[in-house]
């Protein structure tokens, strides 16, 4: 008998981590995931996996969606936008520094979403920036126009989430940090790591949620969630919270479900070794 979960999205060969881009389109939803296929641990040649599903918990495997273009190493974490001309969002890594990635675009080559092609690099980490860490877009809709908000870290230990504007999806300009961290942390607060990953904004009950991974020297924890009012580029007022504990739950990404209502999926980290649990080759 197979251990492969049934209700939890899992790839159809090798390795599974970080879910972005959960589009509801034409009658399904769309999940993309960061998927190595050629092996069944974590490689930087990283790809991006595709699945399919009426009802978010029985899923179609679609193969590879995104492969890493001939110019970089891996195509890394990000998101897709879906306004009547779908892009993809996503991080572009190359040697020297696979920490410091750009932002890439990716579009459609078939209506099913199956294949995507990348294309330009429309956003690259601010120069006048000391950055280590700079990673993971998500792309929001905002009443003048877009934002883009960044994972990032700095190199004195501080995280931080930096945001970037536009009026048309094409030309981004950086408006600074929406939310930054102290170096070492703050007694009245979760410890915050060094880098925050996977940036999400979600609104819940009047109030706007910011979610992060927190990241230090190689490592994931815990995910934060900063609660607070969003004022422009800027997250004010905040209070932070824990929202996972230990092993498991990473890499959030939030979507709308067919109901209109904010959804996050997280990859599930550490669950089982594929080989021991008899799937994953």
């Amino acid at each position: 008998m197979s251990g492969r979960p049934r209700r939890h999205l899992t790839a159809s060969r090798g390795w599974l981590n970080d879910p972005h881009g959960i589009t509801f389109h034409d009658g399904r939803y769309h999940a993309f995931y960061q998927a190595n296929p050629l092996g069944t641990t974590w490689d930087r040649a990283i790809h991006w996996g595709h699945a399919t599903s009426t009802d978010l918990q029985t899923w179609h495997d679609e193969g590879v969606a995104l492969a890493p273009a001939t110019d970089e190493v891996g195509c890394w974490t990000g998101c897709l936008v879906d306004d009547g001309d779908p892009v993809i969002y996503y991080t572009s890594v190359t040697d020297p520094d696979l920490n410091l990635g750009a932002i890439r675009e990716a579009r459609p080559l078939d209506a099913s979403w199956s294949t995507w092609a990348a294309g330009e690099r429309v956003v690259a980490a601010p120069v006048h920036e000391d950055l280590r860490v700079f990673r993971d877009p998500a792309v929001r809709r905002t009443p003048d126009g877009w934002r883009m908000i960044v994972g990032a870290g700095y190199r004195d230990g501080r995280p931080a989430v930096l945001s970037f504007g536009s009026t048309d999806r094409r030309s981004w300009h950086y408006e600074g940090p929406l939310l930054m961290g102290a170096p070492d942390g703050s007694p009245d607060q979760p410890w915050l790591g060094a880098a925050w990953e996977c940036p999400q904004v979600l609104r819940v009950d009047g109030a706007d949620v910011l979610l992060v991974g927190t990241w230090a020297d190689e490592q994931t924890y815990e995910i934060c969630a900063a609660v607070g009012t969003l004022d422009g580029h800027e997250l004010r007022d905040v209070r932070w919270s824990e929202l996972t504990k230990g092993e498991g739950h990473y890499a959030p990404t939030v979507f709308t479900d067919r109901e209109g209502h904010p959804t996050i999926m997280f990859w599930i980290r550490g669950w089982a070794v594929p080989w021991t649990a008899g799937w994953g080759r």
